[in-house]
């Protein structure tokens, strides 16, 4: 599941439009999409992309290249792209995590740990913008995840352990977090749980 901070890009003069665009050109450098480029991204978006310095070209690897078979993000633009791919840390998500960091070191909890703050905080960010989940789903699937799964000794880990994903992060590995797999698992359950103990938003 993609996530796209619009709010930001739209900070950045980026329309949803551009979003598209420019990840279709930062996939050209893997696999030729000179095609689609060259039918669906128009030349003043490519000017307007240059004179911002967000895509260059490189040199041609065959004679019959085109501008389209060339044409790569440049590290402006990957840096850029990379950011409109990162959901924003929240006042509520701050809020959220004092909840849980409670809600996990309960009177059961004694060898309990929360890993790394900071990495724990983007990850409950993360995790609740990119599946869509309000402030007080995110807190009660945290709640039932941890009441029925005793193993996860530290908060980090669930929402993700790093050293079962050494190279990855979280927001492109989601499918791997435990919290993940639970929810998937038991989405039936979880939201007839919801409908119970969340009264209003």
């Amino acid at each position: 599941m993609a996530y796209f901070n619009y709010t930001f890009a739209a900070q950045k003069g980026i329309t949803p439009q551009d979003i598209t665009n420019l990840q279709l050109i930062s996939q050209n450098r893997s696999e030729d999409l000179s095609e689609y480029i060259e039918k669906y991204v128009n030349t003043a978006s490519l000017t307007n992309y240059q004179e911002k310095g967000l895509i260059e070209y490189v040199k041609p690897k065959k004679k019959s290249d085109t501008a389209y078979n060339t044409i790569r993000l440049s590290g402006k633009g990957k840096e850029l792209l990379e950011l409109i791919y990162t959901p924003n840390i929240t006042e509520g998500d701050k809020q959220l995590f004092d909840y849980l960091v409670q809600m996990y070191f309960n009177e059961d909890a004694e060898d309990r740990k929360i890993g790394n703050k900071k990495n724990t905080l983007m990850y409950i960010s993360q995790f609740r913008q990119i599946m869509g989940f309000s402030l007080h789903e995110t807190y009660y699937l945290c709640s039932l995840f941890c009441a029925e799964e005793k193993f996860t000794k530290i908060m980090e880990y669930v929402f993700f352990n790093k050293k079962d994903n050494p190279y990855g992060k979280f927001k492109d590995n989601i499918e791997s977090s435990k919290l993940h797999i639970f929810y998937e698992t038991n989405k039936e359950r979880i939201h007839e749980y919801w409908k119970r103990v969340i009264k209003e938003e």
